[in-house]
């Protein structure tokens, strides 16, 4: 069980490191599409030592194909678009409302696999989304700019967290071979290699998006394993549901600490309400 919690947890910070990564590339002028397809790249070749071929099983392999391969290409365009809500505005509240999908793979769980949401979920769910319009109720007349995209970000890496999760639902299936690093690795390549082309951008690299991409290469692999590994984890022990509310608390606090500290950005008081609201119903999913 605390392991469970441990590796959730770490889950979340990693991925708050990818966020501030994104928030670089919108203020820094860091190729994101560059560095993006590389990165994956360079996971999805280091993913392939993780696998152990020899417990090669087809059903397992096509399950993660259809599943987790679809949800690295999604994770992509995901995080494409949180990068452009980056570019219109505050980062920490484009991150918050991005990340705060988990409540997507909650309700999915209860239409699809009758599962039984408690209370505290659905209290938490509409703390969550009242906080995600809380920050734009100044502009309720001309909503626009970075919550467009940083809503579209929410919607797309929910339906990615639900699809990730759901080979851990299926009874028939068991990783045994650990191919889903592998699967989201080459999935998310695809979805930049695809961004890439749609937008015409160059695949060019330089030194620094090479050091970049190498030093997240680290970062990724360690949460996609810990990902997987808190997942399996936490469903054993009965507490699935509070996994992916560790991992986002963690996940967005990180990105705020580094907001406030390092990128000295100034929220509104409507923003601010918005953040603590979302935290809150993290607590009361996890309850």
């Amino acid at each position: 069980m605390l392991y469970g919690i441990l590796t959730a947890m770490g889950t979340g910070l990693c991925w708050s490191c990818i966020g501030i990564v994104l928030s670089c590339c919108a203020s820094r002028n860091l190729p994101l599409i560059p560095y993006s397809f590389l990165q994956a790249v360079l996971t999805g070749t280091a993913a392939l030592f993780m696998v152990d071929f020899q417990k090669f099983d087809l059903h397992d392999f096509l399950i993660l194909m259809l599943f987790v391969f679809t949800a690295g290409f999604l994770n992509s365009v995901g995080q494409k678009t949180v990068h452009r809500a980056m570019e219109q505005g505050n980062h920490a509240p484009a991150w918050a409302i991005s990340q705060s999908a988990l409540i997507i793979p909650f309700l999915t769980g209860i239409f699809l696999f009758q599962n039984r949401g408690s209370t505290g979920q659905w209290i938490g769910t509409v703390l969550i989304v009242s906080g995600i319009l809380v920050p734009v109720l100044k502009e309720i007349k001309h909503i626009s700019g970075y919550f467009v995209y940083a809503l579209a970000a929410f919607l797309i890496f929910g339906a990615v967290q639900t699809l990730y999760g759901i080979p851990s639902q299926l009874s028939n299936f068991k990783d045994v071979a650990g191919f889903r690093s592998l699967a989201a690795a080459c999935g998310g390549a695809a979805g930049w290699f695809l961004i890439a082309m749609c937008s015409k951008s160059s695949l060019r690299f330089n030194r620094k998006i090479l050091l970049i991409a190498c030093e997240m290469v680290l970062v990724q692999l360690v949460s996609l394993r810990l990902f997987f590994i808190s997942l399996d984890t936490l469903s054993a022990a009965s507490c699935g549901n509070i996994a992916f509310p560790l991992m986002t608390g963690a996940n967005i606090s990180g990105f705020a600490v580094y907001s406030i500290f390092i990128r000295r950005e100034k929220t509104a008081l409507l923003d601010k309400i918005g953040f603590c609201m979302v935290i809150a119903g993290l607590v009361f999913i996890a309850i």
